[in-house]
């Protein structure tokens, strides 16, 4: 090896070292001294500035290395794509790729092929990906993750689990890497059979104890899907456990009202000698507010003051009000809400959601108003509270304006359940024709809008539109679901019309439901008390299930007291009586019926 060569190579490695100790000064004065520059010293800069994220910068120097006629190799092209891709810098990525084509590199290079696949699923451009890698004549498990993690990435998890399967079916093994990627696709679909059959085969291979990213993300998704129990074993058969691991079993717990489990998690955590994150802490100040633990959530409000967590970190400032909030302390909310310097959307919705479950529905409008006035643009949640503070208080002015606003950003056509809480505010506020016109306009109409625009008819008394609304919601090609009979039934049930009730059980058969459940049987017993419906109620009660029959004369013989039918309450207090149910005879003991001393006397 002559000098220049020594020279070369000493040069590239110093220039390599100093950029992975993040000394780009030092190794720009190597580059600099160094008398001839090849691909490879090029390279080691160019590559030492992208992987620091300096990605600018070092696609810059990658420019002036063409400039000086200095061609690049397979290594260069692979960063230069991969820097195009963390920054979605297309028009570059799209030269880059025209030049390794022209180049050849496509079919001699295989990492070439998959930094352009992973470039272009980063950028989103999945279509794009897939055509890459259906065009490449080797496609190892690199070039395959490369896809499946931009669809998982993307929300297409379906994609990615096509993808994972296509690539075992071209007999390429999955890496670590692959599995993690269509671990976490599992996630959002909560595809746990999935996630379970690739467990056993993370298991198969003992890569549990070997790979903590892999046990990680079970945890993960086994917590999130309420499987604790299956998320504590996987826990414990980690080899190590960081700090994503155990805020993922912490935050399962408390999501799942396990508030007790994740303090003990927390408290372990902490003995075990792991330092908690912003997300750990929050998921703790929720246990907090599951238990109602107002002592333990100040402990911790206190901590997070000290380590400077509370004025400028979203979810943190988001946790430490809902907490206060859930524990009912309104004041604390406040004060915790003033003092974060920068406020989300997610942290002003906790204070406006804590003043409606609370019933404070005008000081809830008044802070949606002063938000806005601090820039802050309300999204969806923001609205529905909104629309729901504004129905409490019954302030349809206010109302209107919010549903103006909602037009105005275009949400209305996007997010249903803006609809169904409009549809609530002005059927509650009695504007009827409001809500059939806001109903009507609708794109498209779920089971949930029906049931609201039924709801609304049942609060009104409007006997013949409900009837009407259930009818027009089967033609729509709805079924009614439990919701929506409840409501009917209740609405009935209030206004005492027997000749609707029967109407509405016509209905229910005529949709094909042999009988609603054992709620809308109790409602439909509210019947006026003459013998002929007393024959009816007998016939409709023998023809129920028998888990159902003691529920409903149970409820008979209680409302018989309040509603003053006495041939009614007779009949389902002797059902009591034959059925052992002597529990019962009290609610029959307490009632002002005339005839109480003569059922008394057959005891």
């Amino acid at each position: 090896m002559g000098l220049v060569e020594v020279d070369l190579f000493i040069s590239t490695s110093l220039v390599d070292l100093y950029m992975k100790c993040d000394l780009a000064f030092k190794a720009c004065q190597v580059f600099n001294k160094a008398h001839i520059r090849n691909t490879a010293l090029w390279t080691a800069l160019i590559s030492g500035f992208i992987e620091n994220g300096r990605i600018e910068e070092g696609l810059g120097y990658a420019t002036m290395m063409e400039g000086e006629a200095i061609f690049p190799n397979a290594v260069t092209y692979v960063c230069i794509i991969r820097a195009c891709g963390n920054i979605v810098s297309l028009g570059k990525g799209y030269e880059t790729h025209a030049e390794v084509s022209r180049k050849g590199f496509l079919k001699e290079n295989v990492f070439v092929g998959s930094a352009l696949v992973d470039m272009y699923a980063k950028c989103g451009l999945l279509n794009r990906a897939k055509e890459v890698l259906d065009n490449l004549p080797i496609r190892n498990v690199c070039s395959w993750t490369a896809l499946i993690a931009g669809y998982a990435d993307h929300g297409y998890c379906e994609k990615a689990f096509e993808c994972y399967e296509h690539m075992q079916s071209e007999g390429v093994s999955p890496n670590v890497t692959a599995l993690a990627s269509i671990l976490k696709a599992c996630i959002p679909q909560n595809s746990l059979d999935k996630a379970q059959e690739l467990h056993c085969e993370i298991e198969r291979r003992g890569l549990i104890a070997k790979e903590p990213i892999l046990g990680s993300i079970l945890v993960h998704l086994y917590a999130n899907s309420g499987l604790l129990i299956k998320a504590r074993h996987t826990f414990n058969a980690l080899s190590e456990h960081d700090v994503v691991t155990w805020t993922a079993l912490i935050g399962g717990n408390a999501g799942h009202g396990h508030g007790e489990i994740a303090l003990m998690f927390f408290d372990r955590m902490r003995l075990e000698g792991g330092f908690p994150n912003p997300s750990t802490f929050a998921c703790a100040l929720k246990a907090c507010a599951c238990l109602k633990e107002t002592k333990r959530g100040s402990k911790l409000h206190l901590e997070l003051e000290s380590l400077g967590l509370t004025t400028d970190n979203d979810f943190v400032g988001t946790s430490l009000v809902d907490m206060y909030v859930k524990c009912g302390l309104l004041v604390e909310a406040q004060q915790a809400f003033e003092k974060i310097s920068n406020r989300s959307c997610e942290i002003w919705n906790a204070l406006i959601g804590g003043y409606i479950e609370h019933e404070r529905n005008e000081a809830a409008i008044e802070c949606c108003k002063k938000m806005q006035l601090e820039g802050v643009y309300p999204d969806p949640i923001t609205y529905m509270s909104m629309l729901r503070a504004c129905r409490g208080i019954g302030s349809i002015n206010n109302g209107m304006e919010v549903h103006s606003e909602i037009v105005r950003t275009g949400l209305l056509t996007r997010h249903p359940a803006l609809c169904n809480s409009l549809l609530e505010l002005y059927a509650k506020c009695g504007m009827l024709e409001l809500t059939q016109e806001v109903f009507n306009e609708l794109p498209i109409r779920n089971i949930f809008t029906w049931n609201s625009l039924v709801s609304g008819y049942s609060w009104a008394d409007e006997s013949c539109n409900i009837i009407s609304s259930l009818e027009a919601m089967t033609l729509d090609g709805i079924e009614p679901d439990s919701v929506s009979l409840f409501t009917v039934c209740h609405a009935y049930s209030r206004s005492g019309l027997c000749t609707y009730h029967h109407r509405f059980s016509e209905v229910v058969e005529r949709l094909g439901n042999t009988f609603p459940d054992y709620k809308h049987h109790i409602f439909m017993n509210h019947v006026p008390d003459s013998a002929d419906n007393l024959a009816k109620v007998k016939t409709m009660v023998a023809n129920m299930p028998s888990w159902c029959k003691r529920v409903n004369w149970t409820r008979m013989l209680s409302e018989s007291r309040y509603l003053g039918k006495s041939s009614l309450g007779k009949h389902a207090f002797e059902f009591s009586l034959s059925n052992m149910h002597l529990s019962l005879v009290s609610l029959i003991w307490n009632t002002k019926f005339n005839e109480r001393d003569q059922i008394k006397e057959n005891i």
